[in-house]
């Protein structure tokens, strides 16, 4: 599912975390990107029109 504006947390090699906003994009596409660059992902939101934020995905798995 192509999520419009999907918002991630991700951790490099370094340990550092970062965020990120990826415009029409699925999250199985974010990850395959991320693993090839050796990023460790730990969540994905869903940014809304409101400006408010959805927890979609966390640890693996999607959130309910």
């Amino acid at each position: 599912t192509v999520i419009p504006r999907l918002l991630e947390v991700c951790e490099y090699i370094d340990g550092s975390l970062s965020s990120g906003l990826r415009r029409k994009c699925s999250i199985k596409e974010a990850l395959e990107d991320n693993e090839l660059a050796g990023i460790t992902t730990h969540a994905f939101y869903m940014l809304n029109d409101d400006g408010t934020l959805t927890l979609i995905w966390k640890d693996g798995e999607m959130v309910e």
